[in-house]
């Protein structure tokens, strides 16, 4: 028998292929380089020289084959497993004795891989428990990633209260005939979009700055256009409420005139506090104007009757403009409003005192002591404590004991408040997450991406009790910061609480939605400047009612008293107080060239004589400098 065949006993099914991809896996690498297909660790080929029974070459065939060892070690094995069984023959006994006595061959293919195994080199122990190590490992990743895609797919935001309908609620509750929003927006559909955005019509400014304002002659003649606009406006101003529902009907021609819109998505249900607009509060602005350029005209006329109804009128706006919201950011729009009108009174009352009778001036003091329910101003913080509520409502689950997790819905919201603002740096956690895919087959892959991404991360984010406890008492720290008009003591506890965060990668992951919010897309890198906005409300409110003291007290002696002390007890209640003076000073006083000068030091807490900064900067901005109250400044173009 030649070394080329079996015998003939033996099968098709026992014998070596000579296929060139069998030769070729079945060849060792030397043979290769050599140029030759030897097929030498084909171990059927190592059967070739043993003449046994086809029984024994197919127990042999089978053993080899469930072993799964390495080439060589095949051949081995075949060479030892047929040696055996020959010596077996040789010594008297037969195929089937052999096949008995050798036992199952499962069994026997197990014990000769673990001792094939055990021979082999250390490297390769170490290779294969390294495998074995990173198998288990990645089972246990699996097994855990499951887990938490399961918590993460299944968290859902539990909405209790709709912010929106809870305002329209309370506003549905003030009659009819108290509202002034529908009187405001009768006025203000009668403006095209171009003139509410002041495109092509640069009188608007000049309705605010009146007649030392090159457009003033156009701004005169458009008021003359738009009277019926501001006849709307005076009668919506003497409505006690504002009454302003977001989710209604009467609001589409508005709406569309703004491009807003239709009335059904405007702040629609689900709107989430955060992204509420106060379209409404913004479009007062213009009414404002038009009021302003209303007043400058009655003054040009020597129409006193007039500009005192006016000056009520604009009194009675701030109070308007602040109740669109019950939080800081419709009192900045008041506080703004009422500036700007106890500006004009002054300057109109010093300017054009015989405009103004003692009843008038007596009218226009109570009404200032009025406005916004009376001193001190202050920002209001409930509606900012309801916007957390909110965005916690809507970005965690709720397990009914005030706790749960944060949800996909979270990281959506999260991913929408930065689009367009750069999160590799300070939040990769939601460069890892893709947006939530709105529809399509293509975007099935996008939404398990989010998912697998957004279950990574879940782990991080805490708890919906830490998390709210975290955010309010930052929101605390930030509205003392907001309101805070002595030093820097408010502003830094909050800026160092913030940065403590957006230093800390860990606590940045922790305390995600707490970090994007406040520390992120909406942090007040000038926050020291609000508080600054509401001295300013404060002091310029005091300028007024003083203007309106001294020139009573004018009127009763021919002269400005030498000293506020003078006006009081019967023009003045007391003297204002500086609230930027180290010992609560009043404010300074004097008569300057026959007029009066009243300035705080400011928030340097210098006195630097009344001389402002000088750098045309609003009060707020201005480091250095006094606060000039009297003369007021030019409005602002």
């Amino acid at each position: 028998m030649t070394s080329d065949a079996l015998p003939d006993a033996v099968s098709d099914a026992l014998q070596p292929s000579d296929s060139l991809w069998a030769r070729w896996r079945t060849t060792p690498w030397r043979d290769v380089l050599r140029g030759r297909l030897s097929g030498s660790l084909d171990y059927r080929r190592a059967m070739v020289g043993h003449d046994l029974p086809q029984p024994l070459l197919q127990t042999v065939d089978e053993v080899v084959r469930r072993t799964q060892l390495w080439p060589r070690e095949k051949c081995d094995v075949a060479a030892e497993l047929c040696a055996h069984f020959a010596d077996g023959l040789q010594a008297g006994h037969t195929a089937e004795e052999l096949q008995k006595s050798f036992g199952s061959t499962r069994e026997s293919a197990t014990l000769i891989r673990r001792a094939k195994l055990r021979c082999r080199p250390w490297l390769w122990h170490i290779r294969h428990r390294t495998w074995q190590a990173m198998a288990v490992l990645a089972l246990a990743l699996a097994a855990i990633w499951s887990v938490l895609l399961i918590r993460f797919v299944t968290a859902k935001p539990t909405i209790t209260f709709d912010l929106v309908a809870d305002y329209d609620k309370e506003s549905r509750a003030i009659p009819e005939e108290d509202r002034a929003w529908p009187l405001y927006r009768e006025g203000l559909v009668r403006l095209s979009q171009e003139e509410l955005r002041g495109y092509k019509f640069p009188v608007l400014g000049a309705l605010k700055t009146g007649p030392s304002d090159p457009h003033w002659p156009e701004a005169r003649q458009y008021l003359i256009e738009h009277e019926d606009a501001v006849e709307w406006f005076l009668r919506a101003t003497s409505k006690p409420e504002l009454g302003f529902i977001n989710r209604d009907p009467e609001n589409a021609g508005w709406l569309a005139a703004r491009e807003y819109g239709g009335w059904e998505t405007y702040n629609g249900p689900d709107t989430h506090g955060y992204f509420i607009v106060l379209a409404q509060a913004q479009d007062m602005r213009f009414v404002l104007q038009f009021l302003y350029g209303a007043c400058h005209a009655a003054a040009e006329d020597g129409d006193g009757p007039r500009l005192v109804t006016l000056f009520t009128a604009l009194l009675r706006i701030p109070d308007h403009a602040r109740q669109a919201f019950d939080g800081f950011m419709a009192d900045l729009v008041a506080f703004s409003f009422l500036r700007g009108t106890s500006d004009l009174i002054t300057s109109e009352v010093l300017e054009h005192p015989e405009l103004f009778t003692d009843a008038n001036l007596q009218q226009l003091a109570q009404q200032l002591h009025r406005v916004l329910g009376g001193r001190p101003f202050e920002f209001r913080w409930t509606g900012e404590r309801r916007l957390v509520e909110d965005y916690i409502q809507h970005a965690f689950s709720d397990d009914g004991n005030g706790n749960g997790r944060f949800t996909p819905a979270g990281f959506q919201e999260l991913k929408e408040v930065t689009v367009g603002y750069v999160v590799s740096d300070k939040f990769p956690v939601l460069a890892w997450i893709p947006n939530i895919p709105e529809s399509g087959m293509a975007d099935s892959l996008q939404q398990t991406l989010f998912n697998l991404s957004g279950a990574a991360v879940l782990p991080m984010v805490a708890d919906r009790r830490t998390v709210r406890a975290k955010w309010l008492e930052l929101d605390q720290l930030r509205q003392q910061a907001f309101s805070n008009i002595h030093g820097q003591a408010a502003v830094d506890s909050y800026e160092d609480a913030i940065q403590e965060i957006m230093d800390s990668p860990s606590l940045r992951r922790r305390f995600l939605p707490v970090a994007v919010m406040l520390g992120g897309v909406w942090y007040h890198e000038e926050i020291r400047l609000l508080g600054r906005q509401l001295s300013a409300t404060n002091l310029r409110h005091d300028a007024a009612i003083v203007a309106i003291a001294l020139e009573q007290y004018r009127r009763r002696t021919g002269e400005w008293p030498d000293d506020l002390a003078l006006l009081t007890p019967d023009l003045l209640a007391e003297v204002p107080r500086d609230l930027y003076a180290v010992d609560d000073a009043p404010l300074t006083y004097r008569v300057v060239d026959g007029r009066p000068l009243l300035y705080s030091v400011g928030p340097n807490r210098q006195d630097d004589g009344g001389t402002t900064a000088g750098d045309g900067k609003s009060f707020w901005e201005a480091e250095d400098g006094d606060w000039v109250l009297l003369p007021p400044r030019e409005p602002a173009r």
